[in-house]
C-alpha cells in the first residue's frame, strides 16, 4: 500500500513530498502496521499497540519480534490482560525458549493469575542469574516450598538489591524460624524501597514476634501512610499535597539506602502540586547521585518541561542526548522546548536530523508540521501532518490540528474525510465535525 498522500503528484512533487514527509516509497501495509505499533509503544498507547502487533503477527506468524512485544503490550497499559499476556508469552517462548526477559516476564504474570502448573514447566530454562533465582525462589514457595530457601539464598549471594529479594526472603527465613535474619532482611527490604507497604507490614509483624511492640506500632503506622500513598480512584483519592504530607510523616524512617527513592518521589509531588522552586532545587541535587539513571533524567526533564522550567528541562535532555543522540523522546523534547522559545531554525534542524534516523517517529512529523506553521508553509505543515496521523491515527488533537488548517483553506470535504477516518470516537472531534460541518 503506498502513502495515500502520495496519489496522483508527478515524479518532482512527488520527491518533495517524501522529502517532507519521510514517507517511504512503495511502503507496504506491512511497514506501516509495525511503524504504528512502535509509535503507540513510544506514547504509551498500548491499545493501539496490541491491533497492529496482532494484525502483523496474524499476517506473518515468523514475525517473532511481533509476537514478543504483543505479549508486552497485553501486559502493560490500563486495559491490560495478564490471561492473554502469559498466553501470549507462552507462543512466543515455545520458538524462542531461552529468552531470559520474556521468561521472568511469563512466570511472574503466571504467578500473578495463580497458573502454577504452567510456570513450572519453563523453570529448567532460567539461566543462573540473581533474577532467575528470585523467579525460582518465588514460583517454589508455591509448589515445591522445600527449594525456596537455597533458590532464595542464591539469589542473595549473587546480587541481595535485587529488586524484591530481600523481601522475599525475609518470608522465606520467617516460614523456616530463622525470626532474627529475617528480622534483618526485612528491615533491609524497607530501607531499599521504602514505597512498598508490603514491606512495613512484614516489618511491623517481625518486630512484634521478637517483643518489640513500640517497633511494631511504628512499621505498622508507616505501612498505614505508605499504603495511602499507592492509592488512586479505584481504591480512594488521596491528594498530592496529602502525600506530600504524608512523605513528611514517613521520612524519619527512611534509611540513607532509600533516600534516593524516597526523594524522587517527593519531587514528583512538589512539581504536580505547583511547588516548582522547591523541585527543580531538589532535582538539582538529586542529579549529583550515583542512583540517578538515564530513565530519571528523562522523568526529571518531563516533569520540568510540563511545569514550564525550560532551563532545567533542556539541561536534563541535553545529557541525555549527549548519552543517546538517538533517544526519540529527548530530541522530540528539545524540538519543543526550541518552537517555545521562537528558535525555528534550531528545532528544524533537530527534527531533520531525528527524521533521518527515525522516519517513521510520528512525533517528529508532527513537530516538523509545527515548524512549517510557524514559518508560514502550510502546504508543507499539511504534509507533515497527514504523515503524522497516517503514523498515529488515534492522536485526535493531532487530526484536529490538521482539519483546523484545512477548514481554514475552505477544504471542508478533506475535513469531513479526515474526521470520518478518526479509529475512535473522540468529543472534541465530535464537537468540530458539529460546528463546521453541520
Amino acid at each position: 500500500m503506498q502513502c495515500r498522500a502520495a496519489r496522483g503528484l508527478t515524479p518532482v512533487a512527488l520527491g518533495l513530498l517524501l522529502a517532507l514527509s519521510g514517507c517511504r516509497s512503495g511502503e507496504s501495509a506491512d511497514d506501516l502496521n509495525l511503524a504504528r505499533a512502535e509509535n503507540a509503544f513510544l506514547e504509551e498507547r498500548h491499545d493501539w499497540a496490541r491491533i497492529y502487533l496482532a494484525r502483523d503477527w496474524e499476517r506473518h506468524p515468523d514475525h517473532l519480534d511481533s509476537l514478543r512485544e504483543l505479549g508486552l503490550a497485553w501486559t502493560s497499559g490500563y486495559q491490560q490482560s495478564l490471561t492473554e499476556g502469559a498466553a501470549t508469552f507462552a507462543r512466543y517462548l515455545e520458538r524462542v525458549p531461552d529468552d531470559q526477559e520474556i521468561l521472568l516476564r511469563l512466570l511472574s504474570t503466571q504467578q500473578l493469575i495463580g497458573q502454577w502448573d504452567e510456570a513450572r514447566r519453563w523453570i529448567d530454562h532460567l539461566d543462573e542469574s540473581a533474577a532467575a533465582h528470585l523467579a525460582r525462589a518465588r514460583l517454589f514457595l508455591e509448589i515445591e516450598p522445600e527449594a525456596a530457601r537455597p533458590a532464595i539464598e542464591r539469589a542473595l549471594a549473587l546480587d541481595p538489591t535485587t529488586p524484591g529479594a530481600q523481601l522475599l526472603a525475609a518470608e522465606i527465613f520467617e516460614r523456616d524460624g530463622a525470626t532474627a535474619t529475617a528480622l534483618e532482611l526485612a528491615a533491609a527490604a524497607v530501607a531499599t524501597n521504602p514505597f512498598d507497604y508490603q514491606g512495613w507490614y512484614l516489618l511491623g509483624r517481625l518486630r512484634r514476634v521478637t517483643g518489640d511492640r513500640e517497633g511494631a506500632r511504628q512499621a505498622l503506622e508507616v505501612q498505614g501512610k505508605v499504603r495511602r500513598l499507592q492509592e488512586d480512584g479505584t481504591m480512594a483519592t488521596v491528594a498530592d499535597s496529602e502525600k506530600l504530607k504524608l512523605l513528611r510523616q514517613i521520612e524519619p524512617w527512611i534509611a540513607p539506602s532509600g533516600r534516593y527513592r524516597f526523594e524522587r518521589r517527593r519531587a514528583e509531588l512538589l512539581f504536580s502540586t505547583g511547588d516548582t522552586a522547591a523541585a527543580v532545587a531538589l532535582v538539582q541535587r538529586l542529579l549529583a547521585e550515583p542512583e540517578i539513571d538515564l530513565a530519571d533524567r528523562l522523568r526529571y526533564g518531563k516533569w520540568a518541561e510540563e511545569a514550564g522550567r525550560r532551563a532545567l528541562a533542556r539541561q536534563l535532555f541535553d545529557q541525555i542526548l549527549s548519552e543517546n543522540p538517538d533517544h526519540r523522546g529527548a530530541l522530540s523534547s528539545v524540538a519543543i522546548l526550541h518552537l517555545q522559545s521562537g528558535e525555528l531554525a534550531a528545532a528544524r534542524a533537530l527534527i531533520e536530523s531525528g527524521l533521518e534516523r527515525h522516519p517513521t517517529y510520528a512525533r517528529l512529523h508532527f513537530l516538523r508540521g509545527r515548524v512549517a506553521v510557524a514559518q508560514d508553509q502550510e502546504p508543507a505543515a499539511i504534509v507533515a501532518y497527514r504523515r503524522a496521523i497516517e503514523l498515529a491515527p488515534w492522536e485526535a488533537n493531532w487530526r484536529l490540528t490538521l482539519a483546523e488548517i484545512l477548514r481554514r483553506q475552505g477544504d471542508l470535504d478533506s475535513v469531513r474525510r479526515l474526521l470520518d477516518e478518526a479509529p475512535e470516537a473522540n468529543p472534541r472531534i465530535e464537537a468540530f465535525a458539529d460546528r463546521w460541518l453541520g
